[in-house]
């Protein structure tokens, strides 16, 4: 997962891959911040070159306007969220994490055996400044400045809200820890449970259950 910003026409990542026990080799492209336009990978395999092309174009997905938050977002609703993205956000992130709260919860089952009453909105800011304009309106202030992510477990503001990180891994990684602060906040509303215990919680999951999801 690399974010490419080099210049057109130049090669920009050389990486040499080891094939497995039945002499296979593969690869994926991860990055939803690639430049739109033409793209080339070369394959070099034995002494023989070959070559792959492909033109990379936005995606077009039905979206309608939200300023609910203060700021202007693009509501998208999937197969099981609801998914508000402002101005930045690749709307195929926003296609990604819209399916992505219901496998993420079977997965958290066997550590947690929780879930959510209701499968809550994700939020997703392209900046930190975007960020704090929008969870100051749902009325939440008091949040320190290397935060990236927060949780509303109740009300009109229900959700997840994340800032986006270059790489969507870190990004994944943010509503991974905030969903388990979610679930466990609905589990005990009242409950006061130790900061050690709840950030380590979630800090833990979004650790071990990432790289199911390519983190």
């Amino acid at each position: 997962e690399t974010f490419i910003v080099d210049q057109a026409s130049q090669r920009i990542k050389t990486s040499t891959l080891y094939g497995d026990g039945n002499g296979r080799a593969a690869w994926a492209r991860l990055n939803a911040l690639d430049t739109e336009g033409q793209w080339t990978v070369q394959v070099a395999v034995g002494g023989k070159q070959y070559a792959g092309r492909y033109t990379l174009i936005p995606l077009q997905l039905q979206t309608s306007l939200s300023n609910d938050l203060g700021i202007s977002m693009r509501r998208y609703a999937g197969s099981s969220s609801e998914v508000y993205a402002s101005s930045g956000v690749p709307l195929s992130l926003a296609l990604d994490l819209s399916g992505f709260l219901p496998p993420l919860t079977e997965k958290l089952r066997p550590w947690l055996n929780l879930s959510s009453v209701q499968i809550p909105n994700v939020y997703l800011f392209s900046s930190s400044a975007l960020f704090r304009q929008a969870i100051a309106a749902t009325g939440v202030t008091d949040v320190g400045p290397l935060v990236a992510g927060i949780y509303r477990p109740s009300g009109r503001y229900r959700g997840v809200y994340a800032t986006l990180n270059t790489f969507n891994s870190e990004t994944v990684k943010t509503v991974i820890h905030e969903y388990v602060h979610l679930l466990v906040s609905e589990t005990a509303p009242t409950a006061d449970i130790p900061a050690w215990l709840n950030e380590g919680l979630a800090t833990y999951l979004e650790t071990h259950i990432g790289p199911d999801f390519g983190a």
